[in-house]
């Protein structure tokens, strides 16, 4: 999906949120399935698809927040632990959770960035998808990306 990870570094800090988080939860007393039904991280799915960062989900154990506060507050001290347990080096670690943090912070996301774009400039997708692909070969992450060059 291209708007998860507009650029190399914001795929590769994907990645690294997503392993670090799934070792965590792997590495967990009691398994994240029993803390949370089905049905619940369905609804989770859709919630955050369709409102990203601003969402708000019911977490383990029926927690509810919001995406931004849950990826802030809790997921982000987990993926570093699990990448800790992977036995990545601390300075990757850093960096790269630091763009996934710098991105809840800010709100910026790539498909925040498209409709941020699409509200500023009208539904023209040549457009956008040109200003995508200069913004993209720059390899900055999608967090600090402007709408204007």
């Amino acid at each position: 999906v291209i708007p998860a990870g507009p650029t190399i570094v914001d795929a590769i800090a994907n990645a690294a949120f997503y392993y670090g988080v799934v070792q965590a939860l792997a590495d967990a007393r009691t398994p994240p399935e029993g803390r949370l039904p089905f049905v619940t991280a369905k609804e989770n799915f859709y919630a955050a698809a369709r409102l990203g960062l601003n969402g708000n989900v019911r977490w383990l154990d029926g927690v509810e927040t919001g995406l931004r506060a849950l990826v802030l507050d809790h997921l982000l001290p987990e993926a570093r632990r699990g990448l800790a347990q992977l036995e990545v080096e601390s300075e990757h670690i850093d960096h790269y959770l630091g763009i996934i943090e710098a991105r809840a912070r800010t709100g910026r996301t790539g498909s925040q960035w498209q409709r941020d774009f699409v509200a500023r400039f009208g539904p023209d997708m040549e457009a956008m998808t040109l200003a995508y692909l200069e913004r993209q070969q720059k390899g900055i992450p999608v967090h600090e990306w402007g709408l204007l060059c």
